[in-house]
């Protein structure tokens, strides 16, 4: 075979070709390296910081950069000093612990300085989270000293206790399903059927504890009044341990009062929250929604973001100035009033919901009273518990919700006006516009018929 010698031009392009292969070859390997995403990990004591939101309990700590801590007033935060290996997470832009790889408590006491003066010394005490509910019941309640290992050793029992029930079943269980054979088998010897009366009941299965307590740790319990103090931990030898001195600043609500939880009946899924007495709702002329009433404080934006995420440097930036409605915890014992005109005209009292998805392949639901007793609803929890508002306003009525305690007294803050949206069709907002096209064709053919006409030329 007669070989075709290639040009100049097509043989600096093979070479380059190769020498790109090449190139990427003996890059490849050392790119894979250059690009790994194992951060720089650096040895430092740390503050673990859990804190009441006003809500529940978040978590969140403080690295050796974080010179200042912010806890809100007069609630118990939990902290501890730590050791562990801090790196940055540039992607979402703050530093994190590596809790599972190094973790070591530095002993000692706790001190709080208010300028020179020590106002308490705090030992490690345990601690634990209870939720009567369940985790997702929404109520969380903190438990130190004795009281957690007491609330453990309750959970046990009652996991213990759910077991046996659960080996029973398990057995009566198997009892009954030998037993419904045997009549089976009856049944087809014979071929008589069996008396449905005579038949025996399956049994119920246990329902397990709703009641749920996190194993107890150990931490320095906090709960200080409004203002500026300093950390420093004194270790076993009496001497202060340098790396955890902190500042320390415990802030207070600006104002308190009565928020909300709007659950539109449309889309129950998609709440709104109104934290400012101030504010005003806006429904369409027939609406149905329904309330949850929550404590609720107005807080320093900033103070409140650096709080829960110090460990993030841009928490809260240029926000120094700002305030924001933080909703707490759910409000109990209280009734909703609607008012117009300043006349009461309805009444609600927070009552359990259920959201049953509409039959078919199409998506839809319903929201319906959640009735215990009805046979659809046994094993079931309700949706949520809210006030339910029914209203039909004239386009531009206003009316006012307002909460009242057990004595049928106003509670402080809790009013809200309600304002009906106006259904106009919008079509004259285009038409406007056209207004001057109109009248320009107008005075155009005016014009035109004003002006004379020139005689035929011959």
């Amino acid at each position: 075979m007669r070989r075709k010698r290639l040009g100049r031009g097509n043989r600096l392009a093979a070479l380059g070709v190769l020498a790109g292969l090449g190139l990427a070859l003996a890059w490849g390997p050392a790119a894979g390296t250059a690009f790994a995403a194992e951060p720089v990990k650096q040895r430092q004591i740390v503050y673990g910081i859990t804190t009441w939101t006003g809500k529940e309990f978040a978590g969140t700590f403080a690295p050796a950069n974080a010179d200042t801590i912010y806890l809100t007033a007069s609630t118990r935060h939990v902290l501890d000093v730590l050791e562990t290996d801090v790196y940055y997470w540039p992607i979402t832009q703050e530093y994190m612990a590596d809790w599972m790889g190094y973790r070591r408590v530095i002993p000692g006491r706790l001190e709080v300085l208010r300028g020179d003066q020590v106002v308490a010394t705090l030992d490690r005490a345990p601690y634990t989270f209870v939720y009567p509910e369940g985790y997702m019941g929404g109520e969380v309640q903190l438990a130190v000293g004795e009281e957690a290992h007491e609330a453990y050793r309750r959970y046990q029992d009652a996991i213990n206790v759910y077991y046996d029930q659960a080996e029973a079943y398990r057995q009566a269980e198997e009892a009954w399903r030998d037993r419904m054979a045997r009549i089976l088998e009856e049944v087809q010897r014979t071929g008589k059927p069996a008396d449905p009366e005579k038949l025996p009941k399956a049994p119920e299965p246990p329902e397990p504890p709703r009641l749920l307590v996190m194993q107890p740790a150990e931490g320095f319990v906090v709960q200080l009044p409004a203002g500026e103090y300093t950390l420093r931990l004194v270790g076993e030898d009496g001497k202060e341990v340098e790396a955890a001195r902190k500042e320390l600043e415990v802030f207070a609500p600006r104002r308190t009062g009565v928020g909300y939880q709007i659950i539109p009946e449309s889309k129950w899924t998609m709440p709104v929250e109104s934290g400012d007495p101030a504010e005003a709702l806006y429904v369409s002329s027939e609406t149905t929604f329904y309330l949850k009433a929550f404590a609720a404080s107005e807080l320093n934006r900033y103070a409140y973001s650096r709080m829960l995420e110090l460990a993030k440097p841009l928490a809260g930036s240029g926000q120094r100035s700002a305030w924001q409605w933080v909703l707490g915890e759910e409000l109990g014992g209280v009734t909703l009033q609607v008012l117009q005109g300043g006349q009461v005209v309805a009444t609600a009292e927070p009552r359990p919901y259920y959201v049953e998805q509409t039959p078919g392949y199409a998506l839809g639901y319903r929201i319906v009273d959640f009735d215990p007793s009805r046979p659809e609803f046994q094993g079931r929890q309700p949706s949520f518990v809210a006030f339910k508002v029914q209203l039909q306003l004239r386009a531009g009525a206003t009316y006012e919700l307002r909460l009242v305690d057990a004595e049928g007294k106003p509670v402080p803050n809790s009013a809200r006006t309600v304002r009906a949206v106006r259904g106009d069709p919008a079509w004259p907002l285009y038409a406007w516009p056209g207004v001057p096209l109109v009248a320009g064709l107008v005075v155009a053919g005016w014009r035109r018929r004003l002006k004379p006409r020139r005689p035929p030329e011959a």
